[in-house]
């Protein structure tokens, strides 16, 4: 009988709160989910409950002369094995029709008839608990207007091979086989459609009551519970009142009170709420008194008390399956942005939308943060953003666009620096796609998101940096100096100018280094740097190529230029060490070549320059020397 205990939860569960019904089913989850070796003492515990149920039901009904009209042992059953999730019920359809024959037989009815009523009920019992299954409708199954239309037409198909069984082996002589049939097929489907949904509805993942927060947890918790006080008052209002005034306009306006409890409280109040209802005025009937003037006999009557049941409430069950599944839908809508903001936040990303034909853009609040603006007070145009961009960065951003809009390029994406409210600048990338076009395929909407990357670009600049420039000096190291050369070589013809390597070369710095060391060394190499850079016209470029050597590239219209800055260099790279005691002077020996041949290479003026240095230490040092290329003396001062 442990598996029944679930029906008594179902039935306390509106003053039961949710998370003891949890804890309960929890608990019960050993005994529910047996092996197969139990399978059969499963079966048989169904069976005898069915049977209990049913002898007690044909009991009472046979006393009082509407066991015919209202069969609820089928359903009951069938709501069980719906609340236990079992898919797989072929011996308790054994068990139900060996139950019903058994029961019959107990109340004295004949074999023949016994037989008759086991089999109906256990086909019926098959085909809907298949149907349901066939059909996908179980507790698990997602709620919506389709499962309603597929729940109806299990009802109305369902019991139609049984009851025509039934009506067939039950054959009244003063009654035909579509009379007697449709008096066993009546009372199945309304029992079906009336009492079978709140088993199906019943969601222990979906509270009656919305989540609460913890401040709210403090405080009672009486407005929804008032609510649905007042919608139930109204629906047994109304029930009294048409059984008082004996009319159906006044039974069907419970279907407004049945609304109520469909928009506002759910799937499974609604179908709860029908039930209570039909069991109410069923009841009623039972006494006697219905909402109408009875025609002909009460089971008659009765039938036709549930039909009209049927017919009422079925509008509320479609309304509620409705709202269930843009409840639902708004949920997951609400969960996906939820994710895609959480997201968004990780990648501190922002999101944008442009629509295109007005020029608005919308702005998630990350993105105006991001862009370090205010994000209130106004809506941000194509045309306002434009003046925050850098004016070097607008060209590309309009060639990626250009090339995404007419589909060379499947996404936009672009990187440009944004000038910020408070003056400073920020690097973002810009990605987006146009996801919305008109009638003539002109772009119309277009998202994407915004990330700042300036701590990237810091990056990017500080490796850029490291790679092309000297470590010890700052100053440009032979790869940069290289490029250097080449984009000078680019400017000879059009100049009209000479281009010049200047090396220059530290006199006596071994010394230096053996007598004060490595560090007193490498001072004064920076120092060195500092002083060059500060001799240096605009546009000359110095590097260091090797432990005590640097290269100076240089342009000018004349070997006199070159001739002024060596002199320049000597003067202002001369002096003297004084460090614990020891004063050492130091100095430098430049050698120069020129070139106004835009095929020269770097190699053979660098070659030739080393050629003039050379000279120039053997001139005794402190000293510069020209390249002259065949000259007998090649040296020129």
């Amino acid at each position: 009988m442990t598996r029944y205990c679930l029906v008594i939860v179902f039935c306390a569960r509106p003053i039961i709160d949710t998370d003891s019904s949890v804890r309960f089913i929890a608990g019960l989850k050993p005994m529910l989910t047996a092996q197969p070796s139990t399978r059969l003492l499963q079966a048989f515990i169904f069976a005898i409950a069915f049977a209990v149920v049913l002898f007690v039901w044909l009991r009472f009904g046979r006393a009082f002369g509407i066991s015919s009209a209202i069969w609820p042992a089928n359903v009951v059953s069938l709501g069980a094995l719906v609340l236990l999730r079992r898919q797989d019920f072929l011996p308790e359809v054994i068990g139900v029709a060996l139950a019903g024959i058994l029961v019959h037989l107990l109340l004295g009815d004949a074999t023949a008839y016994a037989l008759a009523c086991g089999i109906s009920k256990s086909i019926t019992f098959a085909l809907v608990g298949g149907g349901l299954s066939w059909c996908g409708i179980t507790r698990d199954a997602p709620i919506g207007p389709d499962v309603i239309g597929r729940l109806t037409l299990v009802a109305l198909l369902g019991p139609v091979p049984g009851a025509l069984l039934g009506g067939w082996l039950t054959l009244a002589p003063d009654h035909g086989l579509v009379a007697t049939g449709l008096r066993w097929w009546m009372p199945e489907v309304v029992a079906i459609a009336l009492f079978l949904p709140p088993f199906l509805f019943w969601r222990t993942d979906a509270p009656l009551w919305p989540a609460r927060s913890d401040a709210d947890r403090t405080r009672p918790f009486r407005p929804r519970l008032e609510e649905m006080i007042a919608a139930a008052l109204a629906l047994a209002t109304i029930g009294s009142l048409a059984v008082a005034m004996r009319h159906y306009v006044i039974l069907e306006l419970s279907a407004v009170a049945l609304l109520w409890f469909a928009f506002r409280f759910g799937m499974f109040a609604t179908a709860a709420a029908v039930s209570g209802f039909a069991i109410g005025m069923l009841a009623l009937g039972v006494a006697g008194h219905f909402p109408f003037e009875p025609r002909g006999n009460e089971v008659a009557s009765l039938l036709e008390l549930q039909g009209s049941l049927a017919v009422t409430t079925l509008p509320a069950l479609l309304i509620a399956a409705i709202r269930a599944r843009s409840e639902r839908e708004r949920r997951d809508l609400l969960a996906n942005e939820r994710r895609l903001a959480y997201a968004l936040d990780g990648a501190n990303d922002g999101l944008w939308d442009w629509h295109m034909p007005s020029g608005n853009l919308f702005f998630s609040p990350r993105s105006f943060r991001i862009l370090g603006h205010w994000s209130g007070g106004f809506t941000p145009t194509v045309g306002m953003v434009r003046h925050w961009v850098h004016p070097q960065d607008i060209a590309p951003l309009m060639r990626g666009f250009r090339d995404h809009v007419e589909g060379r390029e499947d996404y936009f994406n672009g990187e440009f620096r944004c000038r910020r409210r408070d003056g400073s600048w920020v690097w973002l990338a810009n990605r987006g796609r146009i996801v919305e076009r008109d009638l003539l395929g002109e772009p119309v909407r277009m998202v994407g998101t915004l990330s700042d990357i300036s701590e990237r670009k810091r990056l990017e600049d500080d490796l850029h940096h490291l790679a092309t420039h000297d470590a010890l000096t700052g100053l440009p190291n032979r790869a940069l100096f290289a490029q250097k050369f080449e984009a000078g070589l680019k400017r000879l013809t059009r100049q009209r100018a000479h281009l010049a390597v200047l090396l220059v070369d530290l006199d006596n710095f071994k010394t230096i280094n053996d007598t004060l060391g490595h560090a007193a060394g490498d001072a004064l190499l920076r120092h060195l740097a500092r002083l060059m850079q500060g001799e240096l016209r605009d546009g000359d470029v110095a590097a260091r190529i090797g432990g005590d050597e640097f290269a100076v590239l240089c342009s000018g219209q004349s070997e006199a230029e070159f001739q002024a800055l060596a002199e320049r260099l000597c003067r202002g790279l001369a002096g003297v060490v004084d460090e614990r005691g020891s004063a050492l002077p130091y100095s430098v020996s430049i050698g120069i070549a020129m070139t106004n041949d835009d095929r020269t290479s770097q190699d053979e003026l660098t070659a030739a320059a080393d050629t003039a240095l050379y000279d120039a230490k053997h001139a005794g040092r402190d000293t510069w020397r020209f390249f002259v290329p065949d000259a007998p003396s090649r040296i020129r001062a």
